[in-house]
């Protein structure tokens, strides 16, 4: 009887702390989206006041995109620095920077951009469904800065940064608290978030197979380094060769520089898997749980947490507005 009791016990208390991080994630997603809607017009305000004395066209431009800079960074670590109290996981133990070994760390970057095209293959078919369907889904472009020092804070924004603060943010903060309660879990259900997070629903396979991805090199690692190095490369590979075609050039030919790097990366991923493989590095080998719940039993205590549940809704609905 005592052993029932105890096992129900310990199922309880573990639903318990799975809602408290469902509900710290939850906060953490509608804080950011609050700040991101009605932070914005504030800083663009403080971005013409700081132009309206501004003549060069260059000047101009550094300041649009330190401000954009800013639109990006100030809500997301508001955010989920607010993640801490609720879940109270030591900063150590939430942002690990371990010493990855160089093959290790370079075979993780090659398999990483091969995953991606996989999610970019996948992303294309889900955006011609669309179209069948006569649907248009229409993401806003980012302007692209013309000067030399613009385009060199450009590619920080769309390369450097997100790298390293969303990595921090979802294979740091968010996994590792959920890692108590198995790491296949908690690189599924950091990816699933990491999704909701982009907003941007045709191209959903992307961020989830190279979440996962990157998930588990940070757990098999035990470094977000890995996870940093890959979501940069692919930010900054992608970013170069848009910003390095002529806009001019004509469709086919953008489409073929387009598929020669997606080859490229598959070449690369392919030996990286070849020198993980030498290491005997067992990259989809993970630790069995000792978690007293069931996969789903995990999946509702989190997804089903009321203010998780409503932050996700909210992040998804939110990109169906470019079917509009």
């Amino acid at each position: 009887m005592d052993f029932y009791y105890d096992d129900f016990a310990r199922r309880e208390t573990e639903k318990r702390a799975l809602k408290r991080t469902a509900l710290a994630s939850g906060l953490a997603i509608f804080i950011f989206f609050a700040l991101s809607i009605f932070g914005t017009p504030f800083l663009e305000y403080f971005a013409n006041l700081c132009k309206n004395g501004l003549v060069s066209f260059e000047s101009r431009e550094i300041v649009d995109q330190l401000f954009g800079m800013l639109e990006y960074l100030l809500p997301l670590l508001i955010a989920f620095l607010s993640f801490f109290p609720l879940t109270k996981i030591p900063f150590r133990v939430a942002v690990p920077f371990r010493h990855v070994s160089p093959p290790v760390f370079f075979s993780g970057v090659f398999v990483g951009l091969g995953t991606s095209v996989v999610g970019i293959l996948l992303a294309s078919f889900l955006l011609t469904g669309f179209q069948m369907l006569g649907l248009s889904y229409n993401v806003p472009e980012q302007s692209v800065p013309q000067s030399a020092v613009g385009i060199l804070l450009y590619l920080v924004s769309t390369a450097v940064l997100p790298a390293f603060f969303e990595e921090i943010v979802f294979r740091g903060i968010l996994m590792q608290s959920l890692r108590r309660f198995g790491d296949a879990f908690a690189i599924v259900t950091s990816a699933i978030v990491f999704v909701a997070f982009h907003g941007n629903f045709a191209q959903l396979p992307n961020p989830l197979l190279l979440g996962m991805m990157i998930g588990l090199f940070v757990v098999k690692t035990g470094s977000l380094w890995v996870g940093i190095a890959i979501h940069f490369a692919n930010n900054f590979i992608l970013t170069a060769v848009e910003l390095l075609l002529p806009s001019d050039m004509p469709d086919f030919a953008h489409e073929l520089v387009l598929l020669s790097v997606l080859l490229l990366y598959l070449v690369l991923a392919l030996i990286g898997f070849l020198i993980l493989r030498a290491r005997d590095f067992r990259l989809f080998t993970l630790y069995p749980s000792d978690s007293p719940l069931t996969s789903g039993q995990k999946c509702a205590a989190f997804f089903l947490q009321p203010v998780c549940l409503a932050a996700l809704c909210l992040m998804f609905l939110f990109s169906f507005v470019f079917f509009l």
